[in-house]
């Protein structure tokens, strides 16, 4: 039985330099934050979920299908600066677990965020995790 509070974090930026306006590009009609947002919203592990943006633009799209939204530093050079002053914020200081989704992966599969939390629940010793697959032999990583 889990005990601890998890807290979701999807951390969007329009910045992108490989995607410009990445977050609010059209996939299927809807935004690719709502499309993430309303997939890991769902997940029961999680027992709250925020995405954590630095763009006015983006925290009205969110608001206007139910998400919260916390804005951040633009000064951010990564998401895991964004979720990490999302953790620091007082509206968020009640969470044991602190859970970084990425805000463009629309088909997460939930049992990974499953698996992050049940590997570092009740964990002192271990206050960061990733999720992560090993590359075959064959594949290439870049």
């Amino acid at each position: 039985m889990r005990t601890e509070s998890v807290l979701g974090v999807i951390p969007a930026r329009l910045g992108s330099e490989r995607l410009p306006r990445k977050p609010l590009r059209s996939l299927a009609g809807r935004a690719l934050i709502e499309w993430v947002w309303r997939r890991v919203s769902t997940f029961p592990v999680l027992d709250a979920c925020v995405v954590a943006t630095d763009a006015e633009e983006v925290a009205d799209a969110c608001r206007a299908f139910g998400a919260e939204v916390m804005l951040t530093s633009a000064l951010h050079r990564s998401g895991t600066e964004r979720v990490a002053e999302v953790a620091r914020a007082s509206r968020w200081a009640g969470y044991d677990l602190i859970v970084n989704v990425q805000g463009d992966e629309p088909e997460i599969d939930p049992g990974l965020i499953d698996d992050a939390v049940r590997a570092l629940a009740g964990r002192d010793d271990c206050p960061v995790g990733t999720i992560a697959s090993p590359f075959a032999p064959d594949e290439d990583p870049a």
